[in-house]
């Protein structure tokens, strides 16, 4: 008998809320690492016939940091109220992007499911959109967002975690980029028909493509993003020897989160910020290169099976976009 979060929280006169369910409502919940603030400040904002908010505080108040039993769809309701109202008054849906709604592959498989049942409560016919990014790429920017989270460890010992010690403590899990089992729990959640993942590789290569799949989704009518908006990144990982200088930085530092974005000339990000503007573009380019090989060395076929099941489930040729998936695969150089 399997647990079920389906009743959490939720009065039996909380289950319809007519102001919230004739609004059209996306939610984008990103993964973290999946290209969110590349959506967030250039691609939604530039679409057009919607309402959009990035609001974290907004978000973060409302499904993530209720306690256990304070969660309340009135407050929901009450938060989102002038939004609703704005897409209501012009027909247009609102779109929601905060990747924080994802959970996070440190330990927290289950603040992923808690979120996900609360914006179904409070939202009962929301879409939601999902990205998906190849795994070692993904891995290669999380290590550089460990090391400005204050951390010191080398790559290898970022990576060197094994699964079954990340049920519950604050580690690395690997299952978490297991995208197949991601989608089916979304699909679980919300319905089959009200979710869309979508490789991010497929994003930056096409430049209609989420625009044409956004609007049949949605039903309304979007405008495609400039060209030019599809090359650029926001931001990118720290170069190899801004990483080297952190993780040093990081030891002589106590480890407490208040450093990680102080302003101090003297902080770790901070002088990990000044190395990295200095950093050649050819040194930039071999350190990314080393990493990347030792991160697809340590990988090997770990996300091989999930990878194909989850290209049959999009039905979307992952092997073109550069996605592992298996044995066969490596042995005939495909994976890039």
């Amino acid at each position: 008998m399997s647990f079920s979060f389906e009743n959490i929280d939720l009065a039996p006169d909380q289950r319809h809320r007519p102001g919230i369910e004739d609004v059209p409502i996306l939610v984008h919940l990103g993964p973290h690492k999946t290209g969110s603030t590349w959506l967030q400040n250039l691609f939604f904002p530039a679409l057009g016939n919607i309402i959009f908010t990035d609001n974290t505080k907004l978000t973060h108040d409302a499904f993530l940091t209720p306690h256990y039993g304070a969660f309340s769809i009135d407050a929901v309701a009450t938060a989102f109220a002038p939004l609703l109202e704005k897409a209501r008054a012009t027909g247009q849906p609102l779109i929601i992007s905060d990747e924080a709604l994802g959970g996070r592959a440190f330990g927290q498989e289950y603040v992923r499911e808690v979120i996900a049942h609360r914006i179904k409560r409070a939202f009962p016919k929301a879409k939601i959109l999902a990205v998906s990014r190849r795994q070692d790429r993904i891995l290669a920017s999380l290590y550089s967002e460990y090391l400005r989270y204050g951390h010191n460890s080398t790559l290898s010992a970022f990576l060197d975690q094994r699964d079954d010690d990340a049920d519950c403590d604050p580690i690395l899990d690997m299952r978490y980029y297991e995208w197949d089992r991601t989608l089916r729990f979304y699909q679980d959640v919300f319905g089959s028909d009200s979710v869309k993942m979508l490789p991010m590789e497929q994003i930056i290569k096409d430049g209609t493509f989420l625009t044409d799949t956004l609007g049949k989704f949605l039903d309304v009518s979007l405008r495609p993003p400039a060209p030019a908006l599809l090359e650029r990144r926001e931001r990118p990982s720290l170069s190899g020897w801004a990483m080297n200088a952190l993780r040093l930085w990081n030891h002589l530092v106590p480890n407490d989160s208040r450093h990680r974005s102080s302003l101090r000339r003297l902080s770790p990000n901070s002088i990990a910020w000044q190395v990295d503007r200095l950093t050649p573009k050819n040194a930039r380019k071999r350190a990314a290169d080393a990493h990347n090989t030792m991160i697809r060395a340590r990988l090997g076929d770990r996300f091989g099976a999930s990878n194909q099941s989850y290209a049959a489930l999009i039905e979307t040729d992952l092997k073109a976009l550069g996605y592992h998936l298996g044995a066969a695969d490596e042995r005939n150089g495909s994976d890039t």
